[in-house]
């Protein structure tokens, strides 16, 4: 018996030190290295590129777009290696496999931290410590226009940074220089529908009902469903409800439009938050000519699943399709993997459809939980 102990020892010893051999030697092969760098060495070096960030966010009020940025006004140069900015994030990567060195700026992770296959946890530093001063805030307010509008110069063809500017003048409060800028954005990109939609929101209040119908005549001079879907979103969240689904039967006689630069959603959240708020009103024939568009699009992709068919089932059973409806619920069922949490209450759908229950008001974004309000200012990092 003792026997047997000892070489379950010596077997359990041989396999720690076995795998803690094949640990040092897959970490040689693939980095030169035997064992992992000071990480904190490493972050240590980094210091200084996180207090010229800290000091061009209190000079401008806004976060570089990327470490030349800095560079010569709060940096000499940039460092050796593989260092990057991203809001929220400088990171430096390439230093082992699958691993990065990061700072976050983003409360409630603010500091640095390994992450990745070689290393994860946080690396204890202190923050640096700014040695400017904040100025003025109307002279801060003129270094990040100043920063923004360079921005622009420097790249005129990116539309994002005309949102920029125009999202930073209304959160600085400054309506009529945002009124200009989305104007100018509008100009630049007549097929952009974010300047439209700006312009509608920052008339709110003092010409609504011309900016509304400014919106509509854009999306009617620019027709596809996607620019309606824009338009729709906008009645939504100011609880126009006829006008939502007015904007809803334009979208509904065109087609998706796919990979455009412009989209802040896929083409199939179009679809189904569309689709979806009209089943939810019991708009059955509307409900089913956007399942249309959907499956068209879906088809000349040549993938995707069949998200549509929950929806499809609610509008046959609301038009007393009964049959059509049960049909169409088990194909949803059965491709359910598939639709990325979409359609929801599938079950509850599936025993309305055997009910027959016509008057079923079927709620495929489960009260909200899948659709999310676009919030056409949010902040995006300019200053958080």
């Amino acid at each position: 018996m003792r026997r047997a102990f000892r070489c379950l020892g010596v077997a359990l010893i041989v396999l720690v030190i076995g795998g803690v051999g094949l640990r040092l030697g897959a970490m040689y092969l693939l980095t030169g290295r035997w064992f992992p760098p000071d990480y904190r060495k490493l972050a240590l070096e980094g210091q200084p590129l996180v207090q010229a960030i800290d000091e061009f966010k209190l000079h401008t009020g806004l976060w570089p777009d990327s470490l030349d940025e800095l560079v010569p006004d709060f940096l000499s140069e940039k460092p050796p290696g593989y260092w990057e900015f991203q809001w929220p994030t400088l990171c430096l990567s390439g230093v082992m496999p699958h691993t990065g060195i990061l700072y976050t700026f983003c409360p409630p992770d603010i500091g640095w931290s390994s992450d990745g296959d070689f290393g994860k946890g946080p690396i204890s530093l202190p923050k640096p410590v700014t040695t400017l001063s904040a100025p003025p805030p109307q002279e801060r307010f003129e270094n990040g226009i100043a920063v923004l509008e360079r921005r622009i110069r420097l790249n005129p063809g990116h539309h994002a940074l005309y949102r920029d500017k125009v999202t930073y003048l209304v959160h600085q409060e400054r309506q009529a220089e945002a009124v200009a800028a989305a104007r100018e954005a509008a100009e630049v990109f007549p097929d952009d529908w974010w300047p439209q939609m700006a312009l509608a929101e920052l008339a709110r209040g003092v010409a609504q009902e011309r900016s509304s119908a400014a919106f509509a005549d854009w999306a009617d001079q620019h027709p596809n469903f996607n620019n309606y879907w824009y338009l729709f979103e906008y009645r939504r969240q100011h609880h126009e409800l006829d006008a939502a689904l007015d904007a809803l039967e334009r979208a509904a006689i065109h087609t998706v439009v796919r990979d455009r630069d412009y989209d802040r959603y896929t083409p199939d959240y179009f679809c189904f938050t569309a689709a979806a708020y009209a089943c939810r009103l019991q708009k059955p024939e509307l409900t089913l000519r956007l399942c249309e568009q959907w499956d068209r699009m879906s088809k000349e992709r040549g993938y995707g699943g069949k998200g549509d068919m929950a929806l499809r089932a609610a509008a046959y059973l609301n038009l007393g399709r009964t049959s059509e409806a049960q049909a169409c619920v088990r194909q949803a069922i059965e491709e359910q993997w598939r639709q990325a949490g979409w359609p929801r209450d599938l079950g509850r759908l599936s025993a309305a459809a055997q009910a027959g229950e016509i008057d079923f008001v079927y709620d495929a974004e489960m009260g909200g939980s899948v659709y999310t309000p676009l919030r056409i200012f949010e902040a995006w990092g300019l200053d958080e």
